[in-house]
Protein backbone atom coordinates (compact mmCIF):
# COMPACT_ATOMS: atom_id res chain seq x y z
CA UNK A 1 0.00 0.00 0.00
CA UNK A 2 1.01 3.66 -1.20
CA UNK A 3 0.92 6.90 -0.04
CA UNK A 4 0.67 9.65 -2.97
CA UNK A 5 1.44 13.36 -2.59
CA UNK A 6 -1.04 15.46 -4.65
CA UNK A 7 1.40 17.64 -4.44
CA UNK A 8 4.74 16.55 -5.56
CA UNK A 9 3.44 12.96 -6.67
CA UNK A 10 5.83 11.20 -5.11
CA UNK A 11 4.75 7.78 -3.73
CA UNK A 12 5.85 6.42 -0.40
CA UNK A 13 5.26 2.65 0.95
CA UNK A 14 2.92 2.33 4.09
CA UNK A 15 2.57 -1.21 3.69
CA UNK A 16 3.30 -4.82 2.26
CA UNK A 17 0.11 -5.55 2.23
CA UNK A 18 -3.84 -4.46 2.49
CA UNK A 19 -6.11 -3.35 0.19
CA UNK A 20 -8.96 -0.73 -0.40
CA UNK A 21 -7.78 1.89 2.13
CA UNK A 22 -9.98 4.62 3.70
CA UNK A 23 -8.97 7.44 5.75
CA UNK A 24 -10.64 8.43 9.17
CA UNK A 25 -11.99 11.82 9.48
CA UNK A 26 -9.34 13.24 11.12
CA UNK A 27 -6.75 11.83 9.01
CA UNK A 28 -4.83 10.37 11.72
CA UNK A 29 -6.04 6.75 11.00
CA UNK A 30 -6.27 4.33 7.91
CA UNK A 31 -8.44 1.20 7.96
CA UNK A 32 -8.11 -1.45 5.04
CA UNK A 33 -8.64 -5.22 4.43
CA UNK A 34 -5.92 -7.69 4.65
CA UNK A 35 -5.46 -11.41 4.65
CA UNK A 36 -5.65 -14.30 2.38
CA UNK A 37 -8.86 -14.35 2.15
CA UNK A 38 -9.78 -10.90 2.38
CA UNK A 39 -11.49 -11.30 5.65
CA UNK A 40 -9.89 -8.95 7.86
CA UNK A 41 -10.26 -5.35 8.80
CA UNK A 42 -6.80 -3.46 10.22
CA UNK A 43 -6.38 -0.17 11.25
CA UNK A 44 -2.82 1.93 11.34
CA UNK A 45 -1.50 5.08 11.56
CA UNK A 46 -1.65 7.83 8.73
CA UNK A 47 1.98 7.29 7.90
CA UNK A 48 1.65 3.37 8.13
CA UNK A 49 2.66 2.87 12.01
CA UNK A 50 1.69 0.58 14.24
CA UNK A 51 -0.82 -1.68 11.63
CA UNK A 52 -3.09 -4.17 13.71
CA UNK A 53 -5.65 -6.42 13.23
CA UNK A 54 -9.16 -5.14 14.56
CA UNK A 55 -11.57 -7.45 12.92
CA UNK A 56 -12.15 -10.59 11.00
CA UNK A 57 -15.53 -11.96 10.12
CA UNK A 58 -14.62 -15.70 9.76
CA UNK A 59 -13.45 -17.96 7.27
CA UNK A 60 -17.31 -18.20 5.53
CA UNK A 61 -17.39 -14.38 4.51
CA UNK A 62 -15.21 -11.59 3.32
CA UNK A 63 -15.22 -7.76 3.38
CA UNK A 64 -15.12 -5.16 0.78
CA UNK A 65 -16.09 -1.47 0.85
CA UNK A 66 -14.53 0.47 3.85
CA UNK A 67 -16.08 3.82 4.65
CA UNK A 68 -15.84 6.13 8.03
CA UNK A 69 -18.52 7.17 9.96
CA UNK A 70 -18.61 11.34 10.30
CA UNK A 71 -17.35 11.47 14.07
CA UNK A 72 -14.77 8.66 12.95
CA UNK A 73 -16.23 6.11 15.78
CA UNK A 74 -17.44 3.78 13.51
CA UNK A 75 -16.43 1.42 10.10
CA UNK A 76 -19.11 0.69 7.62
CA UNK A 77 -18.27 -2.79 5.65
CA UNK A 78 -19.60 -4.93 3.16
CA UNK A 79 -20.31 -8.31 4.32
CA UNK A 80 -20.31 -10.81 1.78
CA UNK A 81 -21.16 -14.84 2.66
CA UNK A 82 -18.70 -16.73 0.93
CA UNK A 83 -21.41 -19.69 0.55
CA UNK A 84 -24.07 -17.41 -0.71
CA UNK A 85 -22.88 -14.45 -2.12
CA UNK A 86 -25.60 -12.44 0.22
CA UNK A 87 -24.43 -9.22 1.25
CA UNK A 88 -25.04 -7.21 4.35
CA UNK A 89 -23.91 -4.00 5.44
CA UNK A 90 -22.45 -3.72 8.84
CA UNK A 91 -20.50 -1.32 10.99
CA UNK A 92 -17.63 -1.93 13.13
CA UNK A 93 -17.76 0.43 16.06
CA UNK A 94 -14.35 1.59 17.86
CA UNK A 95 -15.53 2.55 21.63
CA UNK A 96 -17.63 -0.47 22.59
CA UNK A 97 -15.75 -2.88 19.86
CA UNK A 98 -19.52 -4.01 18.42
CA UNK A 99 -20.57 -4.41 15.09
CA UNK A 100 -24.27 -3.77 13.89
CA UNK A 101 -26.04 -4.84 10.84
CA UNK A 102 -26.91 -1.52 9.28
CA UNK A 103 -28.56 -3.08 6.41
CA UNK A 104 -29.70 -6.55 5.89
CA UNK A 105 -29.03 -9.26 3.77
CA UNK A 106 -31.56 -8.26 0.58
CA UNK A 107 -31.98 -9.41 -3.49
CA UNK A 108 -29.22 -6.34 -4.26
CA UNK A 109 -25.96 -6.80 -4.99
CA UNK A 110 -23.79 -3.38 -3.57
CA UNK A 111 -21.33 -2.78 -5.85
CA UNK A 112 -19.77 0.61 -3.97
CA UNK A 113 -20.56 2.34 -0.79
CA UNK A 114 -19.43 5.18 1.29
CA UNK A 115 -20.64 7.42 4.39
CA UNK A 116 -20.72 10.89 3.93
CA UNK A 117 -20.03 13.88 6.71
CA UNK A 118 -23.71 15.00 6.43
CA UNK A 119 -24.77 11.60 7.69
CA UNK A 120 -25.89 10.24 4.90
CA UNK A 121 -25.34 6.26 3.73
CA UNK A 122 -25.04 6.50 -0.65
CA UNK A 123 -24.71 3.05 -1.69
CA UNK A 124 -24.12 1.78 -5.45
CA UNK A 125 -26.74 -1.66 -5.60
CA UNK A 126 -27.23 -3.92 -8.75
CA UNK A 127 -30.55 -5.51 -9.97
CA UNK A 128 -31.62 -8.01 -11.86
CA UNK A 129 -29.61 -11.25 -13.62
CA UNK A 130 -25.55 -11.55 -14.34
CA UNK A 131 -26.87 -10.88 -18.25
CA UNK A 132 -28.97 -7.71 -17.89
CA UNK A 133 -27.92 -6.08 -14.82
CA UNK A 134 -29.17 -2.70 -13.98
CA UNK A 135 -27.74 -0.45 -11.07
CA UNK A 136 -28.97 2.33 -9.00
CA UNK A 137 -27.43 4.77 -6.56
CA UNK A 138 -29.39 5.31 -2.92
CA UNK A 139 -28.82 7.76 0.05
CA UNK A 140 -30.49 6.64 3.79
CA UNK A 141 -29.91 8.62 6.31
CA UNK A 142 -28.21 7.24 9.47
CA UNK A 143 -27.71 7.41 13.00
CA UNK A 144 -24.25 6.82 13.17
CA UNK A 145 -24.04 6.91 17.31
CA UNK A 146 -26.12 3.43 16.83
CA UNK A 147 -24.11 2.54 13.82
CA UNK A 148 -28.35 1.97 12.07
CA UNK A 149 -30.30 3.11 9.31
CA UNK A 150 -33.48 5.29 9.73
CA UNK A 151 -36.13 5.99 7.42
CA UNK A 152 -36.28 4.08 3.67
CA UNK A 153 -33.74 5.10 1.32
CA UNK A 154 -34.12 7.63 -1.18
CA UNK A 155 -32.90 6.88 -5.09
CA UNK A 156 -30.33 9.59 -6.15
CA UNK A 157 -30.06 7.98 -9.68
CA UNK A 158 -30.07 5.17 -11.64
CA UNK A 159 -28.37 3.38 -14.99
CA UNK A 160 -28.54 0.51 -17.32
CA UNK A 161 -25.82 -1.15 -19.73
CA UNK A 162 -22.91 1.00 -17.87
CA UNK A 163 -21.22 -0.48 -14.80
CA UNK A 164 -20.75 2.65 -12.20
CA UNK A 165 -18.69 1.88 -8.96
CA UNK A 166 -15.69 3.49 -7.17
CA UNK A 167 -18.00 5.75 -4.76
CA UNK A 168 -16.89 9.34 -3.41
CA UNK A 169 -18.35 11.93 -1.71
CA UNK A 170 -17.51 15.60 -1.21
CA UNK A 171 -17.34 16.90 2.67
CA UNK A 172 -20.45 19.00 2.84
CA UNK A 173 -22.29 15.60 1.02
CA UNK A 174 -23.09 17.60 -2.26
CA UNK A 175 -21.25 16.49 -5.26
CA UNK A 176 -20.58 12.56 -5.72
CA UNK A 177 -18.25 10.92 -8.18
CA UNK A 178 -17.44 7.89 -9.46
CA UNK A 179 -16.44 5.45 -12.52
CA UNK A 180 -18.87 4.34 -14.64
CA UNK A 181 -18.57 2.51 -18.06
CA UNK A 182 -18.52 -1.13 -19.46
CA UNK A 183 -15.53 -3.70 -20.37
CA UNK A 184 -15.91 -5.51 -23.87
CA UNK A 185 -14.11 -8.74 -24.28
CA UNK A 186 -13.17 -9.47 -27.88
CA UNK A 187 -11.69 -12.51 -29.24
CA UNK A 188 -8.69 -13.03 -31.63
CA UNK A 189 -6.44 -15.94 -33.16
CA UNK A 190 -2.84 -16.42 -33.36
CA UNK A 191 -0.28 -18.38 -35.30
CA UNK A 192 2.30 -20.49 -32.94
CA UNK A 193 5.31 -20.29 -34.61
CA UNK A 194 9.26 -21.54 -33.45
CA UNK A 195 7.53 -24.31 -31.34
CA UNK A 196 5.19 -22.46 -29.79
CA UNK A 197 6.86 -19.32 -28.35
CA UNK A 198 5.86 -16.55 -31.04
CA UNK A 199 2.57 -15.34 -31.86
CA UNK A 200 1.86 -14.68 -35.80
CA UNK A 201 -0.27 -13.18 -37.36
CA UNK A 202 -3.06 -11.94 -35.00
CA UNK A 203 -6.14 -11.58 -36.10
CA UNK A 204 -9.74 -10.64 -34.43
CA UNK A 205 -12.48 -13.08 -34.79
CA UNK A 206 -15.55 -11.15 -33.06
CA UNK A 207 -16.70 -7.96 -34.65
CA UNK A 208 -19.58 -7.30 -31.53
CA UNK A 209 -19.00 -4.71 -29.14
CA UNK A 210 -20.18 -7.25 -26.39
CA UNK A 211 -18.29 -10.02 -24.03
CA UNK A 212 -16.94 -13.05 -25.72
CA UNK A 213 -15.69 -15.80 -23.84
CA UNK A 214 -13.34 -18.66 -25.89
CA UNK A 215 -13.81 -22.10 -24.80
CA UNK A 216 -13.04 -25.11 -27.21
CA UNK A 217 -12.09 -25.03 -30.48
CA UNK A 218 -13.83 -28.41 -32.83
CA UNK A 219 -11.60 -31.85 -33.26
CA UNK A 220 -10.49 -30.43 -36.41
CA UNK A 221 -9.12 -27.43 -35.29
CA UNK A 222 -11.51 -25.05 -37.57
CA UNK A 223 -14.17 -24.18 -35.79
CA UNK A 224 -14.23 -22.22 -31.78
CA UNK A 225 -17.00 -22.94 -29.51
CA UNK A 226 -17.08 -19.66 -27.20
CA UNK A 227 -19.87 -18.10 -24.75
CA UNK A 228 -21.08 -14.78 -25.86
CA UNK A 229 -24.00 -12.26 -24.42
CA UNK A 230 -24.58 -10.51 -27.84
CA UNK A 231 -27.87 -11.28 -28.08
CA UNK A 232 -28.69 -10.76 -24.27
CA UNK A 233 -28.26 -14.02 -21.86
CA UNK A 234 -24.83 -15.84 -22.15
CA UNK A 235 -25.39 -17.85 -25.23
CA UNK A 236 -23.36 -20.67 -27.18
CA UNK A 237 -22.02 -19.90 -30.36
CA UNK A 238 -19.94 -21.78 -33.17
CA UNK A 239 -17.90 -20.11 -35.00
CA UNK A 240 -15.29 -21.20 -38.26
CA UNK A 241 -11.84 -19.15 -37.77
CA UNK A 242 -11.88 -18.66 -41.67
CA UNK A 243 -15.53 -16.86 -41.03
CA UNK A 244 -17.13 -13.79 -39.96
CA UNK A 245 -20.02 -15.31 -38.58
CA UNK A 246 -20.77 -17.37 -35.75
CA UNK A 247 -23.77 -19.86 -35.53
CA UNK A 248 -26.09 -19.69 -32.23
CA UNK A 249 -26.58 -22.75 -30.22
CA UNK A 250 -29.93 -23.23 -29.33
CA UNK A 251 -30.15 -24.41 -25.43
CA UNK A 252 -33.51 -22.70 -24.17
CA UNK A 253 -33.59 -19.26 -21.75
CA UNK A 254 -30.80 -19.91 -19.27
CA UNK A 255 -27.34 -18.15 -19.30
CA UNK A 256 -25.19 -20.66 -20.50
CA UNK A 257 -21.17 -20.86 -20.31
CA UNK A 258 -17.94 -23.21 -20.51
CA UNK A 259 -18.81 -25.26 -23.69
CA UNK A 260 -16.75 -28.33 -24.06
CA UNK A 261 -16.44 -31.42 -26.39
CA UNK A 262 -16.85 -34.81 -24.62
CA UNK A 263 -13.82 -37.17 -25.10
CA UNK A 264 -15.93 -39.22 -27.77
CA UNK A 265 -16.70 -36.03 -29.83
CA UNK A 266 -20.37 -37.26 -29.26
CA UNK A 267 -21.50 -34.48 -27.18
CA UNK A 268 -21.45 -30.89 -25.99
CA UNK A 269 -21.04 -30.55 -22.72
CA UNK A 270 -22.03 -26.62 -20.86
CA UNK A 271 -23.07 -25.22 -17.85
CA UNK A 272 -26.47 -23.47 -17.46
CA UNK A 273 -26.67 -21.39 -14.65
CA UNK A 274 -30.20 -20.43 -13.36
CA UNK A 275 -31.47 -16.74 -13.93
CA UNK A 276 -31.57 -14.28 -10.83
CA UNK A 277 -29.05 -11.75 -9.08
CA UNK A 278 -25.23 -11.62 -9.82
CA UNK A 279 -24.05 -12.41 -6.87
CA UNK A 280 -27.02 -15.02 -5.19
CA UNK A 281 -25.11 -18.83 -5.04
CA UNK A 282 -27.41 -21.01 -6.37
CA UNK A 283 -26.46 -24.54 -8.13
CA UNK A 284 -26.06 -25.23 -11.86
CA UNK A 285 -26.63 -27.37 -13.95
CA UNK A 286 -24.05 -29.63 -15.90
CA UNK A 287 -25.58 -30.22 -19.06
CA UNK A 288 -25.17 -32.41 -22.43
CA UNK A 289 -26.60 -32.09 -26.16
CA UNK A 290 -26.07 -34.32 -28.42
CA UNK A 291 -23.96 -33.42 -31.72
CA UNK A 292 -25.86 -35.09 -33.83
CA UNK A 293 -29.14 -33.64 -33.15
CA UNK A 294 -31.48 -33.81 -30.14
CA UNK A 295 -32.40 -32.17 -26.92
CA UNK A 296 -30.22 -31.05 -24.00
CA UNK A 297 -30.43 -33.20 -20.73
CA UNK A 298 -28.59 -33.09 -17.26
CA UNK A 299 -26.07 -34.69 -16.53
CA UNK A 300 -25.94 -33.60 -12.70
CA UNK A 301 -25.76 -30.18 -10.47
CA UNK A 302 -23.19 -28.69 -9.57
CA UNK A 303 -22.44 -27.76 -5.57
CA UNK A 304 -20.50 -25.34 -3.58
CA UNK A 305 -20.34 -21.00 -4.29
CA UNK A 306 -21.65 -19.59 -7.96
CA UNK A 307 -20.70 -16.12 -8.11
CA UNK A 308 -18.70 -13.66 -10.40
CA UNK A 309 -15.25 -14.87 -8.61
CA UNK A 310 -16.41 -18.31 -7.92
CA UNK A 311 -18.36 -20.55 -10.45
CA UNK A 312 -18.21 -23.85 -11.35
CA UNK A 313 -15.98 -24.92 -14.38
CA UNK A 314 -15.44 -28.41 -16.77
CA UNK A 315 -12.80 -29.19 -18.99
CA UNK A 316 -12.33 -32.85 -21.09
CA UNK A 317 -9.43 -34.43 -22.56
CA UNK A 318 -9.22 -35.08 -26.43
CA UNK A 319 -7.88 -38.54 -25.49
CA UNK A 320 -10.09 -41.29 -24.63
CA UNK A 321 -10.80 -43.50 -21.75
CA UNK A 322 -10.03 -40.45 -19.58
CA UNK A 323 -12.83 -38.62 -17.69
CA UNK A 324 -13.68 -35.20 -17.93
CA UNK A 325 -13.20 -32.71 -14.71
CA UNK A 326 -15.61 -30.54 -13.04
CA UNK A 327 -13.92 -27.86 -10.81
CA UNK A 328 -15.96 -26.46 -7.95
CA UNK A 329 -15.83 -23.91 -4.98
CA UNK A 330 -17.10 -23.90 -1.77
CA UNK A 331 -15.46 -22.38 1.50
CA UNK A 332 -12.41 -20.91 0.35
CA UNK A 333 -11.52 -24.97 -1.17
CA UNK A 334 -11.68 -26.08 -4.36
CA UNK A 335 -12.87 -29.39 -5.75
CA UNK A 336 -11.97 -31.73 -8.60
CA UNK A 337 -13.96 -34.19 -9.54
CA UNK A 338 -14.08 -36.83 -12.49
CA UNK A 339 -17.24 -37.83 -14.33
CA UNK A 340 -18.75 -39.35 -17.19
CA UNK A 341 -20.89 -37.69 -19.67
CA UNK A 342 -23.71 -39.55 -18.97
CA UNK A 343 -23.35 -41.54 -15.80
CA UNK A 344 -22.23 -38.60 -14.08
CA UNK A 345 -19.92 -37.99 -11.10
CA UNK A 346 -16.89 -40.91 -10.44
CA UNK A 347 -14.75 -39.86 -8.19
CA UNK A 348 -13.50 -36.89 -6.50
CA UNK A 349 -9.79 -36.03 -7.98
CA UNK A 350 -7.84 -33.69 -5.64
CA UNK A 351 -8.53 -30.65 -3.28
CA UNK A 352 -7.03 -27.50 -3.09
CA UNK A 353 -7.45 -24.02 -1.31
CA UNK A 354 -7.74 -21.06 -3.32
CA UNK A 355 -7.19 -17.31 -3.16
CA UNK A 356 -10.03 -15.24 -3.04
CA UNK A 357 -10.28 -14.37 -6.12
CA UNK A 358 -10.10 -18.00 -7.48
CA UNK A 359 -7.70 -20.74 -8.64
CA UNK A 360 -7.11 -20.87 -12.60
CA UNK A 361 -6.67 -24.58 -13.86
CA UNK A 362 -6.47 -26.86 -16.89
CA UNK A 363 -7.10 -30.32 -17.91
CA UNK A 364 -3.86 -31.96 -20.11
CA UNK A 365 -5.08 -33.09 -23.67
CA UNK A 366 -4.82 -36.92 -22.14
CA UNK A 367 -6.50 -36.44 -19.19
CA UNK A 368 -3.42 -37.47 -17.26
CA UNK A 369 -2.14 -34.22 -15.65
CA UNK A 370 -4.43 -31.27 -13.41
CA UNK A 371 -2.53 -28.00 -13.22
CA UNK A 372 -3.66 -25.25 -11.04
CA UNK A 373 -2.09 -21.81 -10.30
CA UNK A 374 -3.99 -19.40 -7.43
CA UNK A 375 -4.32 -15.61 -8.14
CA UNK A 376 -1.55 -15.00 -5.49
CA UNK A 377 -0.10 -11.19 -5.42
CA UNK A 378 3.14 -12.28 -3.61
CA UNK A 379 4.10 -15.27 -5.59
CA UNK A 380 3.61 -17.10 -8.79
CA UNK A 381 3.29 -21.18 -8.83
CA UNK A 382 1.42 -23.70 -11.17
CA UNK A 383 0.73 -27.35 -9.33
CA UNK A 384 0.61 -30.02 -11.97
CA UNK A 385 -0.77 -33.33 -10.13
CA UNK A 386 -0.41 -36.84 -12.15
CA UNK A 387 -4.20 -37.93 -11.53
CA UNK A 388 -3.07 -41.52 -11.61
CA UNK A 389 -0.39 -41.53 -8.90
CA UNK A 390 -1.60 -38.16 -7.24
CA UNK A 391 2.45 -37.25 -7.30
CA UNK A 392 3.08 -33.57 -7.70
CA UNK A 393 5.69 -30.97 -9.38
CA UNK A 394 5.19 -27.42 -8.67
CA UNK A 395 6.59 -24.85 -11.69
CA UNK A 396 7.75 -21.37 -9.56
CA UNK A 397 7.18 -18.21 -12.21
CA UNK A 398 10.25 -16.23 -11.33
CA UNK A 399 9.42 -12.76 -11.66
CA UNK A 400 5.55 -12.99 -12.39
CA UNK A 401 2.65 -12.97 -9.75
CA UNK A 402 -1.54 -13.06 -9.89
CA UNK A 403 -1.58 -15.87 -12.30
CA UNK A 404 -4.77 -16.26 -14.49
CA UNK A 405 -5.58 -18.67 -17.00
CA UNK A 406 -3.88 -21.95 -17.39
CA UNK A 407 -4.09 -23.57 -20.55
CA UNK A 408 -2.48 -26.94 -21.43
CA UNK A 409 -0.23 -26.27 -24.58
CA UNK A 410 -1.53 -28.81 -27.34
CA UNK A 411 1.80 -31.18 -27.14
CA UNK A 412 1.73 -31.09 -22.82
CA UNK A 413 5.06 -29.90 -22.57
CA UNK A 414 4.09 -26.28 -21.66
CA UNK A 415 1.21 -24.43 -20.07
CA UNK A 416 -0.49 -20.95 -21.29
CA UNK A 417 -1.24 -18.21 -19.09
CA UNK A 418 -1.73 -14.95 -18.36
CA UNK A 419 -0.63 -12.25 -15.43
CA UNK A 420 -3.23 -9.65 -14.13
CA UNK A 421 -1.59 -6.15 -13.45
CA UNK A 422 -3.31 -3.06 -12.78
CA UNK A 423 -3.05 -1.66 -15.94
CA UNK A 424 -3.66 -5.31 -18.40
CA UNK A 425 -2.35 -8.65 -18.50
CA UNK A 426 0.11 -9.71 -21.19
CA UNK A 427 -0.14 -13.61 -22.76
CA UNK A 428 2.98 -16.01 -21.66
CA UNK A 429 3.88 -19.66 -21.67
CA UNK A 430 6.24 -21.53 -19.59
CA UNK A 431 8.18 -24.69 -20.18
CA UNK A 432 7.79 -27.57 -17.17
CA UNK A 433 11.28 -26.60 -15.93
CA UNK A 434 9.99 -22.59 -15.28
CA UNK A 435 11.86 -21.33 -18.77
CA UNK A 436 9.30 -18.07 -19.85
CA UNK A 437 8.37 -16.75 -23.30
CA UNK A 438 6.38 -13.71 -23.61
CA UNK A 439 3.70 -14.49 -26.14
CA UNK A 440 1.66 -10.86 -26.23
CA UNK A 441 3.83 -8.09 -24.69
CA UNK A 442 1.47 -5.93 -22.11
CA UNK A 443 -0.60 -3.40 -24.18
CA UNK A 444 -2.11 -0.55 -21.89
CA UNK A 445 -5.38 -1.47 -21.30
CA UNK A 446 -5.85 -4.85 -22.35
CA UNK A 447 -6.12 -8.30 -21.03
CA UNK A 448 -5.60 -11.57 -22.31
CA UNK A 449 -7.96 -13.87 -21.08
CA UNK A 450 -8.55 -17.77 -21.67
CA UNK A 451 -6.07 -18.41 -23.97
CA UNK A 452 -7.11 -22.06 -26.29
CA UNK A 453 -4.47 -23.51 -28.24
CA UNK A 454 -6.38 -25.68 -30.95
CA UNK A 455 -5.82 -28.97 -30.99
CA UNK A 456 -3.25 -29.59 -33.62
CA UNK A 457 -0.77 -26.83 -32.01
CA UNK A 458 -0.60 -24.37 -35.08
CA UNK A 459 -3.36 -21.90 -33.43
CA UNK A 460 -4.07 -20.22 -30.61
CA UNK A 461 -7.15 -17.93 -29.55
CA UNK A 462 -7.83 -15.85 -26.50
CA UNK A 463 -9.62 -13.26 -25.64
CA UNK A 464 -8.73 -9.24 -24.94
CA UNK A 465 -10.70 -7.42 -22.38
CA UNK A 466 -10.54 -3.40 -22.69
CA UNK A 467 -12.34 -1.16 -20.96
CA UNK A 468 -14.02 2.47 -21.36
CA UNK A 469 -14.32 3.72 -17.79
CA UNK A 470 -14.54 7.40 -17.11
CA UNK A 471 -15.02 9.61 -14.03
CA UNK A 472 -18.46 11.51 -13.18
CA UNK A 473 -19.42 13.86 -10.93
CA UNK A 474 -23.23 14.57 -9.79
CA UNK A 475 -24.34 17.57 -8.29
CA UNK A 476 -27.57 17.18 -5.63
CA UNK A 477 -29.96 20.10 -5.92
CA UNK A 478 -31.19 21.42 -2.87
Amino acid sequence: MWLISTLTGTLRQLSDQGRQAAFAPDGNRIAFIAGSRSNEIWLMGSEGQTAHRIFEAGANAFIRELSWSPDGKRLAYLRINRQTNDASVEAYGFDHVETTTMIPTGTDAFVSLQWARDGRLFSIRRQGGSDAPSYRLWAQQTDASRGTVVGPPTLVRSWAGDIPQKLSVTADGRRLALIKGRPQETIYTAELTSGGQRLEQERRLTSDATNNWPSTWSNDSRDLWFASNRNGPYRIFRQPVSSREAQAVALGNEPVKAPVISPDGRWLLYLAFPPGPVLRSRPARLMRLPLSGGPAETVLETKGETSFYSYPDVRCPRERPADCVLKEEDHGTTEFTAFDPVHGRTQETIRVDHAPAGVSWDLSRDGSRLASANADLQSGRIIVVNLTDKTTQTIEIGGWTNLRHLSWAADGRALFFTVLRRDGAPLLRTWLNGSIDVLRELRTGETVEYPRPSPDGRSIAYGVMTSNYNVWMIEERR
